[in-house]
């Protein structure tokens, strides 16, 4: 399925946004993960 322009633009964006979010969710994830081994 190919995105339009402008639905492609908005999801960058969204992303852009979540990106932060996401990394500090998996750096979280991550942490709890090595230190329960």
């Amino acid at each position: 399925m190919r995105l339009n322009f402008q639905q492609d633009l908005e999801l960058k964006i969204a992303l852009k946004k979540n990106s932060q979010a996401q990394f500090q969710q998996l750096v979280k994830l991550s942490v709890q993960h090595y230190t329960s081994v």
